[in-house]
């Protein structure tokens, strides 16, 4: 069974809050779509911000997380991402990511390509900040004797198509 990353969240603050009851303390959830639109993502955060909203769960992508840093560091807001890779985003600022960047991404899926003994490896990847970035990383590595595979070829393709 599949649950909605909506009904997690719903979960998540039902607990929280059942938490910090004896605190006299409340959360509540306020979602905004952004269709993973940089453009819309950043004026969710405006409209977040505007409500008082100092803690958001997201974005999912680089590209939106790349919108919406900097009104978030002039804000002192808080964005914790799930998804977002990009390397460009590991600097010091108020994005927590919930998961390694492409480039440890990248390191980790050399290592599993050396541990299986693969020694051709033909990359298809999603032409965006995300799929580009891992694909840089993946060449990077292939270039490597001390990974033991070489890249035979690099298929982009367009993100819309997916």
């Amino acid at each position: 069974m599949v649950i909605s990353p909506k009904v997690s969240l719903n979960l998540s603050v039902d607990i929280l809050n059942d938490y910090l009851k004896s605190d006299n303390l409340h959360v509540e959830l306020l979602i905004e779509d952004s269709s993973s639109d940089p453009e819309k993502a950043l004026n969710a955060l405006k409209k977040l911000h505007e409500k008082g909203v100092m803690v958001v769960i997201g974005p999912s992508t680089s590209e939106e997380a790349a919108a919406m840093v900097p009104y978030a560091n002039e804000n002192d807001m808080l964005l914790i991402a799930p998804s977002s890779t990009a390397v460009s985003l590991s600097l010091d600022d108020n994005l927590f990511r919930m998961v390694p960047d492409d480039k440890n991404q990248a390191e980790s899926l050399a290592l599993l390509m050396k541990r299986q003994n693969i020694t051709e490896v033909l990359t298809v990847y999603m032409d965006d900040e995300y799929g580009s970035a891992l694909n840089a990383g993946i060449l990077e590595k292939g270039s490597d004797p001390a990974y033991g595979f070489r890249i035979v070829g690099s298929i982009p393709y367009d993100p819309k198509l997916s």
